[in-house]
């Protein structure tokens, strides 16, 4: 579905009606006074009034209607040019696709085959390390915000690579700078069904603390999730925002 024709408040309003319910229910109408500003505070005073938080269990209805929804999420990264998103899409991170990335990018920039070589033997064994799972299994996962936020951008969007480009600071420096010094930095939008997220039951609680907070408080807080999918993003799906 193309993002321009999403209304993205659409879930919000789906799910007031369950939300109401479970305001009601446990008196939250009663927090009206407390000082609320940002989504923290707001989840702070619904987790105190409500005990033994567990959104599936205390809110199934809500729950289930949740994770039916879509909602927009949000990655950021850095790339030499938005014609690789506009061509491939978005793809999970997975070693064959990263290396394959990397190797590109390294080759347009003609960096040497012993350099690249080099760079993508550290690179791989720190790929390993930090994506290395309980059962070994590596990688293979998009991640992304349900909200915009500059750490995202600094923390994602200083290096083309990414947080495991990071690595050759030390091993690869002139490789280093050449990815830090070039590129854009971009915001990748997109939609998410809940249902496909790595923790719906976290997205669902987050979506619920947004809609109580309009209902409460009568502000407009977004909810605040960080999580991954495990499957590729078409590019007509995609919305691409220089940053």
């Amino acid at each position: 579905m193309k993002i321009d024709s999403f209304d993205t408040n659409s879930w919000c309003f789906c799910l007031y009606n369950e939300a109401e319910k479970i305001a009601n229910k446990y008196n939250l109408l009663n927090l009206k006074n407390e000082d609320v500003a940002k989504y923290e505070d707001a989840e702070f005073y619904i987790k105190e009034r409500i005990t033994q938080y567990k959104i599936n269990v205390l809110c199934p209805q809500f729950y289930d209607k949740s994770v039916k929804m879509k909602i927009l999420g949000h990655h950021y990264t850095k790339l030499i040019n938005r014609e690789i998103i506009e061509s491939q899409g978005l793809k999970i991170n997975s070693w064959d696709n990263y290396s394959e990335s990397m190797k590109k990018t390294l080759e347009n920039y003609n960096v040497s085959k012993s350099d690249i070589q080099k760079a993508l033997f550290c690179l791989e064994k720190w790929y390993k390390q930090k994506y290395a799972d309980v059962d070994g299994t590596n990688g293979g996962h998009i991640n992304f915000t349900t909200y915009e936020d500059e750490w995202f951008k600094e923390q994602y969007c200083k290096i083309i690579g990414g947080e495991l480009a990071e690595e050759l600071r030390t091993s690869c420096p002139p490789i280093y700078d050449l990815l830090r010094d070039n590129g854009t930095a971009y915001r990748l939008d997109f939609l998410v069904t809940v249902d496909d997220m790595d923790d719906p039951e976290a997205m669902s609680h987050a979506m619920l603390v947004s809609i109580l907070s309009k209902i409460i408080w009568d502000k407009d807080i977004p909810p605040e999730c960080s999580r991954i999918i495990k499957h590729n993003i078409h590019p007509e799906d995609i919305s691409i925002i220089p940053i």
